[in-house]
């Protein structure tokens, strides 16, 4: 109930403007409209949030939304945060933020970005984000190099092949 009552807070809240082309989309999956409301308030300028409240409805929206990023509980009811993952693409991206420091040996094997612990410090979780978004970035603007090099290794003749130059920008 207090997640169904913060979801359509949230959903009031992020509808502010559009979705800005190029904005990273963080998918929010928690249970207690307090932590959700603080979660969107520290991140709502930056980034296009959703927000689920609940393990089944985070499978959901993960498979629909397609999120750039998770910021994703534990300890939920009907479904825990790796139930979640282990039903959704494997290598999402995903920063956990949980009471409980237990979980943080089965996070690392589920290749979290991060592990945060409530109550989460505004300025841990903007640092978490912000270095996911970084590497997100580098990896992004490293494809066409990708490409070119896939391409050249796929080519029969040598006069086929492309230069691949690295720009400043």
């Amino acid at each position: 109930v207090n997640g169904c009552k913060a979801a359509a807070t949230v959903q009031r809240r992020t509808k502010k403007g559009k979705e800005i082309p190029g904005m990273k989309k963080i998918l929010i999956v928690e249970d207690v409209a307090m932590n959700v409301e603080l979660l969107v308030q520290l991140l709502e300028d930056d980034y296009h949030l959703v927000v689920a409240t609940d393990g089944g409805e985070g499978v959901e929206k993960a498979t629909t939304e397609r999120p750039d990023l998770i910021l994703m509980d534990i300890v939920m009811p009907g479904m825990s945060g790796f139930d979640l993952l282990k039903a959704t693409t494997p290598g999402m991206p995903v920063i956990f933020t949980t009471a409980f420091d237990r979980y943080a040996i089965e996070a690392i094997r589920f290749s979290a970005l991060d592990y945060l612990l409530k109550p989460i410090d505004a300025d841990e979780l903007k640092a978490a984000v912000a270095r996911f978004i970084v590497s997100r970035n580098q990896a992004e603007s490293h494809q066409p190099l990708y490409k070119n090099l896939l391409h050249n290794i796929s080519v029969n003749d040598q006069k086929d092949f492309k230069l691949a130059l690295p720009t400043i920008g």
